[in-house]
């Protein structure tokens, strides 16, 4: 059975800017780029590499000639049209921001890489609206990534796939949004920060600024977020600040100090609603200097009495995940439950959850006491992990969490309410699901 209607999709929508650029990206393996396998190749075309040209637009779309092409990702793409491609040949290209232009809208531009292509970026920042930047086909790497739609404008629906961010343990983020609107990471690899938020969004409303809405990520890897001894800094793999709309889907996140997702708001930013995970790998996050082990895999802020910073609940799904660090659902003085509601189904919650009145529960096998719900199961942390193929030591490289047979695990998820996949493929559900990230045989 696939994923119900996100209950607050709809109210937000009616906040979302009128005149909103869309983007779609795609990368082909292709003489040319194409947006969808069977589509026609694109009316006209662009190429980038390292010496740049005139930055020619071909219509109809021609084969490189270093002649022609442009100097980097801004020049293309403000010479590209709707529905263009380009490509990138291999190269080291530096720092790299592509400006906000009015005149985007759909389709998107795409670009891609050349077949084989090995192209490098320093920091990447991604201003343009119905854009994506897609390594499909080659190898791209960057040095840290942003969408920083600042109070010039939002950025629109831009798109980032199959890239990988290292920020070489450098402290400060990997990864910065601000006024966005509609922006998706599909198999992103963000890593190695010391000393900060390794992913921070600034929710931001006030002054001109438009906040963060329809974020999504997708079969990523968010890891090595590393936290100094004696650090005051807050700290996690992924902060995220009054996002209106926040799904996090079929992602890996480890090594991750102290927290792997943090929720939270500001004075100056809307509660956000709409979260949705799914499907999601959350191992044990880390203290000072990479130890094991902090508490809490995902934490929302919830501080009583109400200090104004904690987000209500509304519209939260939450299935099919494995936690093997807890799950903290804040406080009912200071994270009330809205009319969109809060749904914990067929989790693997090795460290437990925040039972919270009024929320769903059903399905899950917690690592200690259960929630009450349907069907839930109370077993311990070593009974679970003995029921996964290992390694699952904390904080290690190439830890395990997939099912073998005899797992408590399995058949536990609810037969009326699962993804059709699990974290890395189909989910087979047999006569129920598996609860956690992975289907046994899946």
């Amino acid at each position: 059975m696939e994923a119900r209607t996100d209950p607050g999709r709809q109210r937000r929508r009616t906040r979302r800017l009128a005149g909103g650029l869309a983007l779609v990206v795609a990368l082909a393996v292709t003489a040319f780029v194409v947006t969808r396998s069977g589509d026609a190749p694109p009316q006209a075309n662009l190429w980038i590499d390292a010496d740049g040209g005139s930055c020619t637009r071909h219509a109809p779309a021609r084969a490189y000639d270093d002649d022609d092409a442009c100097t980097g990702l801004d020049a293309a793409y403000q010479a590209a049209g709707p529905g263009d491609a380009v490509k990138l040949q291999s190269g080291r290209y530096g720092d790299q921001t592509v400006a906000h232009t009015a005149a985007a809208k759909a389709p998107s531009v795409t670009v891609g890489v050349a077949p084989g292509a090995t192209v490098r970026f320093g920091a990447l920042t991604l201003n343009g609206s119905h854009m994506t930047l897609s390594g499909k086909g080659g190898h791209v790497t960057a040095t840290a990534l942003a969408h920083d739609g600042e109070t010039t404008a939002p950025v629109e629906q831009v798109a980032v796939e199959d890239i990988k961010v290292d920020h070489g343990g450098a402290t400060g983020q990997a990864a910065f949004l601000r006024s966005v609107d509609g922006v998706t990471w599909r198999r992103v690899d963000i890593c190695c920060n010391r000393d900060g938020s390794l992913v921070l969004n600034d929710g931001t409303t006030e002054d001109g600024a438009f906040g963060v809405s329809d974020w999504t990520i997708d079969a990523s890897t968010i890891h090595d977020s590393s936290l100094p001894q004696d650090s005051q800094n807050h700290t996690e793999c992924i902060y995220a600040q009054g996002v209106d709309g926040l799904s996090i889907r079929r992602s890996h996140f480890y090594r991750c100090a102290v927290f792997d997702v943090f929720l939270t708001m500001s004075q100056y930013s809307p509660e956000g609603s709409g979260v949705t995970l799914e499907n999601n790998l959350f191992e044990a996050p880390t203290t000072f200097e990479d130890e094991c082990c902090s508490a809490y895999s995902v934490l929302l802020r919830g501080a009583e009495p109400d200090d104004g910073n904690s987000p209500a609940i509304d519209g939260w799904d939450i299935r099919y995940n494995t936690f093997e660090g807890g799950l903290a659902l804040g406080v009912p003085g200071a994270n009330p439950i809205g009319d969109g509601g809060l749904r914990v189904v067929g989790n693997a919650l090795l460290a437990g959850a925040t039972c919270r009145d009024g929320a769903t529960y059903a399905h899950n096998v917690y690592g200690g006491p259960t929630c009450s719900g349907e069907a839930e199961v109370s077993s311990t942390p070593e009974k679970i992990k003995a029921g996964m193929v290992g390694p699952t030591g904390c904080c290690r490289a190439g830890n395990d969490y997939r099912l073998k047979k005899g797992s408590v695990l399995v058949d536990r998820g609810d037969p009326g309410d699962h993804p059709k996949t699990d974290a890395s493929g189909a989910r087979d559900a047999g006569a129920a699901p598996d609860a956690g990230m992975d289907e046994l045989g899946g």
